[in-house]
């Protein structure tokens, strides 16, 4: 990734539709990063600093996800 893209943080564990989101984002000019845990996305998060973040808000090792 380059200084001035725009990225997209996509977090979801269901892959056919992170594969759906990457591609929508590619298509809008976005470089796309997946993470399939809310841990890993945290990590990401804090590395690339993205522009936009889509969030599954049930994943497995989320508190949302435990409710």
């Amino acid at each position: 990734m380059s200084h001035g893209d725009h990225v997209l943080l996509i977090v979801d564990d269901d892959p056919h539709y992170a594969r759906v989101l990457l591609g929508l984002a590619r298509d809008k000019g976005f470089k796309g990063i997946v993470a399939n845990r809310g841990q890993t996305a945290l990590t990401l998060a804090r590395e690339y600093q993205p522009t936009a973040i889509t969030l599954d808000l049930f994943l497995p090792d989320t508190l949302a996800g435990r409710c």
